[in-house]
């Protein structure tokens, strides 16, 4: 297996990214990006944006272009880590490897959490690598980001709740 790219999916098309932070234990053992709770939350939130009409029918998440702001795996019992350093996110290698990957997509990257948006931030300084499309801010898809969203006015609170809030912030982000 020491083929698997378990940081990106080309998917089938080139009309959306989805730019995560980097690939972890779930990533690694599936050998393929976004699994596990992510993974399963990303599953909803697209169901979601469908509903809303932002996006057209699918079959699976990876039918859409998804990579990560750092392509190496990260996770505890590894690296004591989960998270990419932004200095290894700005390295010159990693955004010429993120923009390969990108540059050929024509309507929106959606990106979740803070690094993937820093990542795309900093490829938008730049005259040869700036994506001239649109940029869409939302938080990481796990439960740890999830669950700092605060419960709505009627004190709706779960996953799914909090999902529906972020597939609206993104409708908006679109425009």
């Amino acid at each position: 297996m020491a083929n698997r790219r378990v940081h990106f999916n080309k998917g089938n098309s080139s009309k959306i990214a989805l730019v995560f932070s980097c690939p972890g234990q779930k990533e690694f053992q599936a050998g393929r990006p976004v699994n596990g709770t992510t993974g399963s939350n990303l599953d909803i939130l697209l169901e979601m944006l469908r509903e809303r009409k932002l996006i057209g029918n699918f079959k699976s998440r990876y039918d859409f272009r998804i990579t990560n702001a750092y392509s190496k795996v990260l996770f505890n019992n590894k690296d004591n880590r989960t998270e990419a350093r932004l200095s290894e996110i700005y390295e010159k290698k990693n955004l010429d490897r993120l923009y390969a990957e990108l540059r050929d997509i024509t309507d929106a990257v959606i990106c979740f959490g803070t690094r993937a948006s820093k990542a795309i931030e900093r490829l938008n300084k730049t005259e040869t690598q700036k994506l001239n499309l649109k940029i869409i801010h939302s938080c990481h898809l796990g439960l740890s980001s999830l669950n700092r969203i605060k419960a709505d006015k009627k004190g709706a609170e779960g996953t799914k709740e909090r999902l529906e809030r972020l597939a609206d912030e993104i409708v908006i982000q679109w425009g």
